[in-house]
């Protein structure tokens, strides 16, 4: 398969397991919804076990000439020695490796106009309301990732950071919106 899209496409990746397949779609047509140009998004969709059922619920949700969507299937044996929980699960871990699975995977199978350097990694928990293309535009420079730091900390992420040995003093960011530089 070889894809030609525009040079002005947008590269988003998201990540999720069947239970967040719905979150998945909703997250996606917000972004669309807020996209105020016409540039096209190429959406990566690392698939920790989505349904058939929902797959095609997903596609229609999303039927759009603006949107190209390559499912991605991951590996969760690749994730199980790492902290897992409700929350926390395999596919939490997915944009860890997207850096990796990204160019090796897509830079022979598909013709990109990009330089495909950088993707926008998005939550599937999230609905979007700003215009992406703002976030994209902005030059990541020689950074590894763009990101903002998480001020807010309740008690339960408190909980959660102590329980993985993270003292909860120090500064983190928020890892369900990232713009990540592939090169770096």
């Amino acid at each position: 398969m070889i894809v030609s899209p525009d040079t002005d496409s947008i590269v988003v990746v998201c990540a999720a397991d069947n239970n967040y397949a719905m979150p998945l779609a909703v997250t996606i047509r917000s972004a669309l919804e807020n996209l105020k140009s016409n540039r096209k998004v190429i959406l990566f969709i690392l698939d920790g076990g989505i349904s058939f059922a929902n797959r095609k619920k997903i596609m229609r949700s999303l039927n759009s000439d603006q949107i190209t969507i390559y499912w991605v299937q991951q590996d969760n044996s690749l994730f199980e020695n790492l902290a897992l929980t409700r929350h926390l699960t395999a596919a939490t871990y997915y944009r860890l490796s997207i850096p990796k699975i990204l160019p090796q995977k897509f830079d022979k199978v598909i013709y990109l106009d990009t330089d495909f350097d950088k993707v926008i990694y998005l939550d599937t928990d999230m609905v979007v309301i700003g215009d992406l293309e703002e976030l994209w535009n902005i030059d990541v420079g020689n950074n590894y990732v763009l990101a903002v730091e998480e001020i807010y900390k309740d008690t339960s992420t408190i909980k959660v950071l102590i329980n993985l040995g993270i003292n909860p003093e120090y500064k983190y960011f928020n890892s369900g919106l990232l713009v990540m530089n592939l090169e770096k």
